[in-house]
This record gives C-alpha cells, structure tokens and sequence, in this order.
C-alpha cells in the first residue's frame, strides 16, 4: 500500500511521505538548501555527533578538545602578539560568531560567513585559515569538534574575565601557553606519534 505524502518537497513540488523524503534527501532528490526537512534532519545529525563526542572516555574527549583547541589558540595568540589592540571582548564576540557559523554550516550545508565587524573578520579569518591548515594536514577536526572547542575557549575566556579588569587576561593567559606561529610545529608532533607530544596518545576521529 503506497503511503499518503505529508511533506511537501520543495524539489519535487508535491507532497511525499516522511520515509521517501528519508530514504532519498540528497540521493534521488536534489533537495534545496532551504528544505525546512533537510535541516532538521541536519540539525539532528548535530546533536547526534555532539552526544557521539559525549559518550567518549574522558581522557579521550580532553584530548579531541585539546587538539581541536589548538589551531584556534595558537591562532589567537599569533594575531594578537602583532595586533596590540585586539581585547578579551574582541576575541569572545570572535569565537562567538564562528561558533554560530560553523553551526548554521552544518543545519544548512552551505558555507556561511561570521557575522563581525569589519575590524574582527582578521582574526576570524586567522582562525579559520590555521583550521583549514590543521584539516588539509590531519582530516581534522571536523565540525562539530570544531563547535566543541570554539565553545569551550570562549567559556573559558568568559571566566578568565569575570575574574580580573584587565581586558587582555585572557590573552596574556593564552600567550603563557602557547607559542606564537607554532601551529607547524604541533601537526607534525601528531603526525609523527613523538613521544613528549599528544600525538602519540590520540586517534583522531572519522
């Protein structure tokens, strides 16, 4: 018995059932970004990977979120030793509108630019470029290790300021613990497995 369609497909213009639009989103059915289906099926694959990154072992986890961290870090320090001008605030609202990217990236399939001020979008674009080296390099991270730690730094960042007026601590903290334009140095201690390094203790997730 053929079942009654009660979604309407934007790509089809008609109405399909819930286990076609299933079975056939991006594979018989060239569905528009814009699908409502589509992104909510999206968005439940986020929360699926998020719970994925959850059920790790702890060490495991802090791991991931050590290296995912790293490109974002190193990122900022290396701007911020050139750029004297650049704040805590600066940097939160940074982190903040590239977690809110790389999220609206995974709902709707499509790249999407942070949302910044003009003066911001270098750091941004530091950010996302050390990333881009660390993938092209590694496979890694993917995005939603990469949401993870641009939360987690931007969480941290929040509770360095909470505690002190100054509005570069949590830059100066930062830059007590790691190097400015070492990000080179750091993938080829992962891919080498050295010994003092993180990359011999972690598998890198598919």
């Amino acid at each position: 018995m053929r079942r009654k369609g009660k979604r309407h497909c934007p790509a089809l213009q008609r109405n399909i059932c819930a286990q076609c639009c299933g079975s056939s989103r991006l594979k018989r059915i060239q569905c528009p970004a814009g699908c409502v289906y589509l992104q909510l099926a999206r968005t439940v694959e986020i929360e699926r990977r998020e719970r994925e990154l959850q059920r790790r072992s702890a060490l495991s986890s802090r791991l991931e979120l050590e290296v995912s961290s790293f490109p974002i870090r190193e990122a900022i320090v290396s701007y911020t030793t050139v750029h004297a001008d650049v704040t805590d605030d600066d940097v939160v609202s940074v982190l903040e509108a590239l977690e809110h990217a790389v999220h609206s990236e995974m709902a709707q399939g499509v790249k999407v630019t942070p949302n910044l001020p003009e003066h911001l979008m270098p750091l941004a674009k530091a950010i996302t470029d050390n990333v881009a080296t660390m993938r092209s390099e590694l496979n890694f991270p993917h995005n939603a290790a990469l949401m993870r730690a641009l939360r987690a730094i931007r969480q941290e960042a929040d509770g360095v300021m909470r505690r002190s007026d100054d509005r570069r601590s949590f830059i100066k903290a930062l830059r007590a613990s790691v190097k400015p334009h070492s990000l080179g140095e750091f993938i080829a201690r992962l891919k080498g497995g050295d010994s003092e390094g993180v990359g011999r203790k972690i598998v890198l997730p598919q």
